[in-house]
This record gives structure tokens, C-alpha cells and sequence, in this order.
């Protein structure tokens, strides 16, 4: 059948298979080069998401930690805890996160204490639920060993993932027990 065109046809029947050919040929390679881009694109971009959580969480654990150490350091809460009446601690908790929701972006601050022994003594979120043993949770079995403050960033609890600041309280180098505290929203 090709034999029996005139070469004008055979021309443009060549130029049209030719171009058709090329025409499939460029938008495959098209569609290879864009996928190729974009797993670039994805690769330094999940980079850059990936160091930026990492900062997030830093900065959350490091808030976390100086909450825990500046509470176990409140004279009201110490006096409250060494006298085992939870009311005035529980006053002191609210106000506390109060000021934390009135005038930060840490709208969910729930903070915990517990006795030496690794039992919760007090929660800012559940007041009458207490004495129950906590010590199953990664981050009080490393305070009981510890006894130092220490940030937690990979500890997952009953409300989700939460980024935590825990440090001991201490008396005349006596440990009586820690505080954690964290902003109880999910990361």
C-alpha cells in the first residue's frame, strides 16, 4: 500500500508517523522528568517539615521542662504537696494555668504530680482521680531513676501524643516526688 503513494504522500504520511512517534515519545519523557521533579520537590521539602517539627518539638519540650521545674520550685505548691492537702495545690494549678490560657497560645497546660513512689498524687485536669500507679509510663520510670528534670517528646498517653516537662521535687536533697506538665494537645 505505501508503494502505491506518490511521493508527496509517502512525504507526509512519513513526516505524520515520525511526528507522531516523537509527539509520544517527548510526553512520555515529560511525564517521567515531572515525576522525577517532583519527588525532588517532595524530598527537601519533607527535609525542611521534618526540621522544622524537630524545632517545634524542641521548643515545646524545653517550655515543658521549665514549666515542671518552675512548679516544683512554687513555694505554694511545695507547702501544699509536704502538707498532703491537695486544695491549695489544686488553686494554685488553676491559677497558674489560667495565666497560661489568658495570656500565651498554651490553651490545654495539664500538669501532674506525683509522690516519690511513683503514684499520682494530684491532677490539674482530674482532681479527684489520684493514687493511682503511673509508674508503667516510660518517662516517671526514668524520673524514678533519675530524680533530674528531663524533657520528653516520644511518650504517647490516654489523650494522644503530648510533648512533656518533667522535674523532681526535692527537699534538703531529699526526693519526694516530681511534676510534670504539658500543654495536653496533641502534636
Amino acid at each position: 500500500m505505501f508503494r502505491n503513494l506518490s511521493l508527496k504522500k509517502k512525504l507526509l504520511l512519513t513526516t505524520l508517523l515520525s511526528g507522531f512517534f516523537f509527539l509520544v515519545f517527548g510526553l512520555a519523557y515529560v511525564q517521567y522528568i515531572k515525576s522525577v521533579l517532583a519527588e525532588e520537590v517532595m524530598d527537601s521539602r519533607s527535609e525542611a517539615l521534618q526540621l522544622i517539627l524537630a524545632e517545634r518539638l524542641k521548643a515545646k519540650e524545653e517550655f515543658g521542662l521549665g514549666l515542671a521545674v518552675m512548679l516544683a520550685d512554687s513555694p505554694r505548691l511545695r507547702n501544699a504537696y509536704f502538707s498532703g492537702v491537695r486544695e491549695p495545690a489544686l488553686l494554685e494549678l488553676e491559677r497558674v494555668i489560667r495565666t497560661f490560657r489568658d495570656t500565651t497560645n498554651y490553651r490545654g497546660l495539664r500538669v501532674q504530680i506525683h509522690n516519690a513512689e511513683g503514684y499520682s498524687w494530684l491532677r490539674s485536669w482530674n482532681p479527684e482521680h489520684f493514687g493511682d500507679d503511673v509508674r508503667f509510663r516510660p518517662s516517671i520510670q526514668r524520673m524514678l531513676s533519675e530524680k533530674r528534670p528531663f524533657g520528653v517528646a516520644d511518650e504517647a498517653g490516654r489523650a494522644g501524643f503530648a510533648v512533656r516537662g518533667l522535674a523532681p521535687i526535692v527537699d534538703a536533697g531529699d526526693y519526694l516526688g516530681s511534676i510534670f506538665s504539658t500543654d495536653g494537645r496533641a502534636c
